[in-house]
């Protein structure tokens, strides 16, 4: 599917938490954008060398309009935040 393709209303939460993760390790800076604001796919991109392998979503839980999804790889752990209205990643963490 091309980046073009991606409809938000096809994907809940975790969805576009699993594709702009998979849009970061592939360091797709097109894919990050149509499913992040422009500070997310900042905050992604600037962490990039540190990519781990980003196997899956493990744990999404909702909190005050957000959708916060838990995405682990050996000792690291990458944390995404989808704004719930807009299905949009606004928030991008990766912690060791």
């Amino acid at each position: 599917m091309k980046v073009s393709e991606v409809t938000h209303a096809a994907l809940d939460a975790q969805g576009v938490a699993q594709e702009f993760a998979n849009a970061w390790e592939s360091s797709n800076s097109d894919a990050m954008k149509v499913l992040g604001s422009v500070a997310a796919a900042n905050q992604a991109t600037a962490l990039e060398a540190d990519a781990p392998n980003a196997s899956g979503v493990t744990n999404c839980s909702g909190a005050a309009g957000s959708t916060y999804c838990t995405i682990s790889s050996g000792a690291h752990r990458l944390t995404i935040r989808v704004d719930n209205p807009s299905l949009t990643v606004i928030e991008f963490r990766l912690a060791s």
